[in-house]
C-alpha cells in the first residue's frame, strides 16, 4: 500500500452550502472544485483518510494525533448540528503504526482528546461525507513551529505507516490572509506574491520550489498552508500524477486554493483478482481507464506529456471506443475494432482525443474549462463473430459491424433510440453508406462498459 492520494481542500465554512449559502456565492468556484477533490478521493477507494488541519492544538516540537471520537459541526457558525456535522471512525491500527513509524524517524508524536474537531478538519470532511466516504479519519496537528526537517521525518513516518494501509491525505490549502483591504488580518501586498508562488510551486517545482519562497513572504501573508502543502508533497515524494489546481480565489481575502496532487488511478484497483463491476469478465484495472481518458484529453488540451499509465488484462479485449458525454448527452464517439498488438490504455489514450476532437458531428473540445463538464465512457470490445441470422441480434446485448467491400460501419449495443434489430441495422448501414437494401456482411460483438 502506500499513500496514493494527496490533495489540498480549503477550509473555510462558508463553502460548505448549509452554512455560505445565498452568501457564498463569491466562492462558488471553490465549493465546486471541493465537491470533486471530494469524489475523486472517495474513487481512490482509500482505508484511512489522514487530514492536517493547521488550526488542530499544537505542541511544543510534536505533532498531534487524535484519539478521540472523529467529529464535529458548524454550531460555532450559526448552523445546528442536524443540518451540517460530520463523524466517521478513527484508525487505531493506523495510529499505532504512524507513532511507531514517527520514532524510528526521530519525530515526537503525542496523542490527544478533544471533544469536537476543528474547522480546519470538519470543512474537508464535510465534503468527504458529502461525496460518500464512510471510511476511516486520522486527524493530525502540526508542531508550535515546524521545521524542513520534521516535516520531511513526518511524511516518511506517514510512508512507513502507509505501507500496510491504503492512505489519502488532505492538507489546507487556505492561503494568504491579507489579500484586500478588510481581509482578516490586514492587507499586505506581498500577499498575493505569496499566493502565486505557492501555486505555482505546487505545480512545477515541487518542495525545493515551496522552500524557495522567503520567510519573510510568508510571514506577511499571514499563510496556513506553506506546511501542510509541504507535507502533502512529502507523503508522495513529489510524485505527479494527475496533479493540478482545480479553482483559486481570494473572495473574502483570503486566498482559497484547491488542488490535487497526487492521484493514482491504478491504486483504485484493490485486488489482482478484482474484476469489472460494471459487468462480468471485463479486464483487470477497468476503473482506471476512465482516468487514462480524462488524462489524455488534458495532456492534449494543455501540451503536456501523458501522466496516467495502466496496465490491464487484455486477453480478451480485441477493440476500443470511448464515448464523452455532456450532462449524460452524446459529445463525442470514435474507436477502433482492432488493437493491433498495442497496449489497451495506449489505445483508449489515443481515441479520448480523437473522440473529443475529431468527431465530426461536434465541434472539437476547445480549452481544459469545458473538458471539466464532460466525462468519459469507454467500450471494451471482444471478438467478433458472423451473424447468419438476424435472430441471433440483440440490439441491447450485442453490437453489430455492417461492411460492404471498402464501407463498413460499427454500431455499439445498448443505445438510446436504438429498441430493435431493424433499427440497429439502419442506423449501422447509415453510418457505413450502404444503401438500407443493400446486402452487407453482419458481425456481432459483445462489449464492456466502463462508466
Amino acid at each position: 500500500m502506500a499513500v496514493h492520494f494527496s490533495a489540498l481542500m480549503c477550509h473555510a465554512p462558508i463553502v460548505v452550502p448549509a452554512v455560505g449559502g445565498a452568501e457564498a456565492e463569491p466562492s462558488a468556484a471553490t465549493t465546486a472544485a471541493m465537491e470533486e477533490i471530494a469524489q475523486r478521493l472517495v474513487a481512490s477507494d482509500p482505508d484511512v483518510v489522514v487530514v492536517i488541519s493547521p488550526h488542530t492544538p499544537r505542541l511544543p516540537g510534536a505533532f498531534t494525533v487524535l484519539t478521540s471520537v472523529v467529529s464535529g459541526n458548524f454550531s460555532r457558525f450559526g448552523v445546528p448540528a442536524r443540518d451540517a456535522s460530520v463523524a466517521f471512525s478513527g484508525s487505531p491500527a493506523f495510529i499505532d503504526d504512524l507513532v511507531a513509524a514517527a520514532a524510528g524517524h526521530g519525530v515526537a508524536v503525542e496523542a490527544v482528546r478533544l471533544r469536537e474537531l476543528d474547522h480546519g478538519a470538519v470543512v474537508p470532511l464535510w465534503f468527504l461525507g458529502d461525496a460518500g466516504y464512510v471510511g476511516q479519519v486520522v486527524v493530525v496537528g502540526l508542531p508550535d513551529v515546524p521545521t524542513v526537517a520534521n516535516l520531511d521525518a513526518f511524511a516518511a513516518a506517514i510512508t512507513d505507516a502507509a505501507a500496510s494501509h491504503k492512505v489519502a491525505f488532505i492538507a489546507s490549502g487556505d492561503c494568504s490572509h491579507r489579500l484586500t483591504e478588510g481581509a482578516p488580518s490586514g492587507f499586505d501586498p506581498l500577499a498575493v506574491e505569496f499566493d502565486h508562488a505557492l501555486r505555482d510551486a505546487l505545480l512545477h517545482g515541487g518542495r525545493a520550489a515551496l522552500d524557495a519562497i522567503p520567510d519573510a513572504v510568508r510571514e506577511r501573508a499571514a499563510e496556513d498552508a506553506w506546511d501542510t502543502a509541504r507535507l502533502g508533497l512529502a507523503v508522495v515524494d513529489d510524485r505527479a500524477i494527475r496533479r493540478e489546481v482545480l479553482s483559486y480565489e481570494g473572495p473574502y481575502g483570503v486566498g482559497y486554493l484547491c488542488a490535487v496532487l497526487h492521484d493514482d488511478p491504478a491504486a483504485a484497483v484493490t485486488s489482482a483478482d478484482e474484476l469489472d463491476d460494471a459487468g462480468a469478465g471485463a479486464p483487470r484495472g477497468h476503473r482506471a481507464l476512465l482516468d487514462v481518458a480524462n488524462d489524455a484529453l488534458d495532456a492534449w488540451l494543455t501540451g503536456r506529456d501523458r501522466a496516467v499509465y495502466v496496465d490491464v488484462d487484455a486477453t480478451d479485449v480485441t477493440g476500443v471506443f470511448v464515448t464523452w458525454r455532456h450532462h449524460g448527452e452524446l459529445r463525442g464517439c470514435i474507436g477502433t475494432l482492432a488493437l493491433e498488438g498495442a497496449a489497451v490504455d495506449h489505445v483508449v489514450a489515443e481515441y479520448a482525443v480523437a473522440a473529443a476532437s475529431r468527431d465530426a458531428r461536434f465541434a472539437p473540445v476547445a480549452s481544459v474549462d469545458e473538458a471539466r463538464w464532460i466525462k468519459p465512457e469507454i467500450s471494451l470490445l471482444q471478438a467478433s463473430l458472423p451473424v447468419h441470422d438476424l435472430r441471433d441480434l440483440d440490439p441491447k446485448v450485442w453490437g453489430i459491424e455492417v461492411s460492404r467491400g471498402q464501407r463498413r460501419g460499427v454500431l455499439l449495443p445498448d443505445l438510446d433510440g436504438v429498441e430493435t434489430v431493424t433499427e440497429q441495422l439502419h442506423n449501422a448501414k447509415s453510418k457505413a453508406g450502404i444503401a438500407v437494401d443493400e446486402d452487407c456482411a453482419i458481425r456481432r460483438f459483445r462489449v464492456h462498459k466502463i462508466a
